[in-house]
């Protein structure tokens, strides 16, 4: 007996383990049981005895005891021994037994043992208990005020607080409505009762375009988030903005031009402008931001300020003010390939005054009804400007008026006046009106010089054929003239000759000498042609003081033929 007992133990044993591994005890849910706190958290044990029949099923607490118990044979099959509990088994035929804990603690463990009929433990299941604690508050700091008053570009921190929860926090961000979760940074704290507490700070480089906008921090450790029970306003101090008008800088105007104003407008500003003035040259002008001139004149001419201040700043905007003048007449240089139909003037801008932006050139027939004109635009193209006028008639007078132009208006006209060649004729070039006068009066003076050159050849000529045919009527018409060559003469003998030479003229007394007509060497049958040449050639030299030798030297000759 003593040596046979034991073997039956044994025996029993190993059906035991056997029958222990063909049973499978699981509960749910699984791994963790999660439960927010303030709910009721049922925990559901499985089994499979394997053919085997239940003894019993145990619920047991962290600490050992046993909370419910379930055993099928007894007259109350499912109790349960500590309040705070619940169990429930209806649905033990499907061999599952469920367990209600009522208020369960955060990091409890629980286990389900399972025991057959003789109660030998065959399986068992543990599980541990998570207690969710949800955020309940989120906080903005700091608290005071619903008005964020912050200044542009300036970074300000913003600060969100959650309350302690369980997992930790995440938080998020919006400002007017957009995400601004990119520009928060949080950080977790540990506290006690295995809590945790968020904290995030936002931090905000704001614009203009940000005043006015709500500032929300919002928190999530649920399916439910919870927003900031303060949700201030930005208040995004800044600097005046202001607009000035006109908006062309520099501003041109011409002189004497009327109804000039300079506005200054603000188009944003927080807080409020408390001064808006216009200046030159750190003289004030104006205080309201408008500001009329006088009639304009170049005195007016400067840099002008709008100036625009306010508790955050000043803001200040310059306009060149420029006044232009008229322009001044413009300068000739001539006019070139001047056609019977066509013809071009030339001229160059007056630097003498503002400069013109444009030429007005008109021309007019003498004898048309109406003027025609056109215009030239100022472009680069060195000193000097061309236009080429068409369609002329041939042979007739024009008048060309060229007008310089700018904003301030139209200089006074030079006025021309040329001809266009006859029909069928070369173009002739006409240089510019100052080279062409200097240039005539030097074809003038080399004519009036030809022409005394060769009046005083003729003059000559004419008084030497005169003075041979005088000496052949003293030697008689047949004498002919002897030629001498190598003949020595005396010195008293020359003396003769030359009085001899001399005419009678000087052997009368010269108050008895009479000046001649400068006609009556001219026979009665000398033709009119001659005449009429002698005249023309004294016509021409009258009056002229360089001719003077030449008129003697007629004198003399006509006083010969007397």
């Amino acid at each position: 007996m003593a040596y046979t007992l034991p073997g039956v133990v044994v025996l029993l044993q190993l059906l035991t383990v056997n029958l222990a591994k063909g049973v499978n005890v699981n509960i749910t849910p699984s791994p963790v049981a999660t439960v927010t706190d303030g709910d009721v958290l049922w925990l559901t044990c499985t089994y499979d005895l394997g053919g085997g029949t239940l003894g019993q099923l145990q619920w047991k607490n962290y600490d050992g005891g046993i909370v419910a118990a379930v055993t099928p044979t007894a007259g109350t099959p499912c109790t349960v021994s500590s309040s705070g509990y619940n169990i429930d088994c209806d649905n033990l035929a499907s061999s599952e037994v469920r367990l209600g804990i009522l208020t369960p603690k955060h990091r409890d463990t629980y286990n389900c043992s399972v025991y057959l009929s003789n109660y030998t433990l065959i399986g068992q299941s543990s599980r541990h208990v998570s207690v969710i604690v949800p955020v309940t508050s989120v906080e903005i700091q700091p608290p005071a005020g619903q008005l964020l008053d912050i200044t542009e570009t300036q970074s300000t921190d913003v600060i969100c607080v959650t309350s302690a929860c369980r997992p930790f926090a995440s938080v998020f961000w919006s400002v007017g409505g957009i995400n601004f979760t990119y520009a928060g940074a949080s950080s977790v704290q540990s506290v006690t009762g295995d809590l945790y507490i968020t904290t995030s700070t936002l931090t905000l480089t704001p614009s203009r375009a940000l005043s006015g906008q709500t500032v929300v921090c919002t928190a999530s450790n649920t399916e439910t988030q919870i927003q900031s029970t303060r949700q201030p306003t930005l208040n995004v101090r800044h600097r005046p903005e202001i607009l000035i008008s006109p908006t062309s800088d520099p501003y041109v105007i011409s002189e004497g031009q009327k109804n000039i104003t300079l506005m200054c407008t603000v188009t944003s500003a927080n807080p409020n402008v408390s001064s808006l003035v216009w200046t030159k040259e750190a003289t004030e002008l104006s205080n309201n931001g408008v500001y009329n001139l006088p009639v304009p004149t170049t005195g007016v001419a400067g840099v002008y300020t709008c100036s625009a201040v306010n508790d955050d700043g000043t803001t200040s905007l310059n306009i060149t003010l420029k006044v232009t003048t008229l322009p001044t007449t413009p300068n000739i240089v001539g006019f070139t390939e001047v056609t019977s139909s066509t013809l071009t003037v030339k001229w160059t801008p007056n630097d003498k005054g503002d400069m013109a932006n444009a030429f007005n050139i008109s021309h007019e027939c003498k004898d048309c009804a109406e003027a025609e004109s056109t215009s030239v635009n100022l472009a680069d193209r060195g000193n000097i400007y061309s236009s080429k006028l068409t369609n002329l008639f041939p042979g007739s007078e024009y008048y060309v008026n060229i007008t310089a132009i700018n904003m301030a208006g139209s200089s006074s006209p030079l006025e021309l006046i040329v001809s266009t060649s006859p029909a069928d004729t070369c173009p002739s070039p006409l240089e510019d009106t100052s080279t062409t006068s200097t240039a005539l009066l030097v074809v003038g003076i080399i004519l009036v010089l030809i022409a005394v050159a060769v009046l005083g050849i003729s003059i000559f000529v004419y008084r030497k054929s005169r003075l041979l045919s005088k000496s052949k009527n003293r030697k008689g018409n047949d004498q002919k003239p002897v030629k001498f060559s190598n003949v020595q003469q005396s010195k008293e003998g020359k003396q003769q000759e030359i009085v001899e030479e001399r005419g009678h003229y000087q052997e009368l007394d010269p108050n008895d000498i009479q000046k001649p007509s400068p006609y009556s060497c001219l026979s009665e049958d000398n033709n009119e042609a001659g005449i009429e040449t002698v005249r023309g050639n004294y016509e021409s030299i009258h009056g002229d003081s360089t001719a003077r030798h030449d008129y003697i030297e007629i004198k003399e000759v006509v006083g010969m033929w007397t």
